[in-house]
């Protein structure tokens, strides 16, 4: 976990995704740049939330810097932690992105998501999110963002992690 973090911070503003206390003795470097508690592509939103809805799913967390060609790169998370599952995909790195921007983008989702971690957590412990059920949140600047209730409803949202924290708050 060490050579993630120092990779990620000396690479542009930002740290890396808040790992979960339980999760991190599984961590593992998949390749250079990608890291996690299993090998997937944290690119894969669909794969996360399908995995989402199935209250078998095991918690697991997978980030990296991935993309292709000279422009088209990301910043990518994906965490599945009952009662919650999360996606974040920012541009950053390549011949034309503006870096500075990026790491903006990227480090307020990573705070945003440990605030959320935490709320859902509580939320779930109170009752607000039934058990087998996971508030989805998902920051894409691809594909868009949004956030989904516990109930299965889809709320498109610019700032999806202020309102899941808001619902669970």
């Amino acid at each position: 976990m060490a050579d993630a973090y120092w990779q990620f911070s000396n690479a542009g503003t930002f740290g890396t995704p808040p790992v979960p206390l339980d999760l991190l003795p599984q961590m593992e470097a998949f390749a250079p740049w990608r890291y996690g508690t299993r090998d997937v592509d944290p690119s894969d939103r669909h794969e996360l939330t399908v995995e989402a809805d199935s209250p078998n799913a095991v918690d697991y967390i997978a980030f990296g810097h991935v993309g292709h060609g000279i422009s088209n790169w990301s910043i990518c998370c994906r965490l599945l932690l009952a009662p919650l599952a999360v996606f974040v995909r920012h541009s950053w790195g390549g011949a034309f992105a503006d870096t500075d921007a990026g790491s903006a983008d990227v480090h307020r989702s990573f705070f945003q998501m440990e605030e959320l971690i935490v709320k859902a957590e509580a939320a779930a412990a109170a009752g607000l999110i039934p058990a087998g059920k996971r508030l989805i949140v998902v920051a894409d600047d691809t594909q868009g963002s949004a956030w989904r209730t516990p109930d299965g409803v889809w709320k498109s949202s610019r700032t999806p992690f202020d309102a899941a924290i808001a619902f669970v708050s």
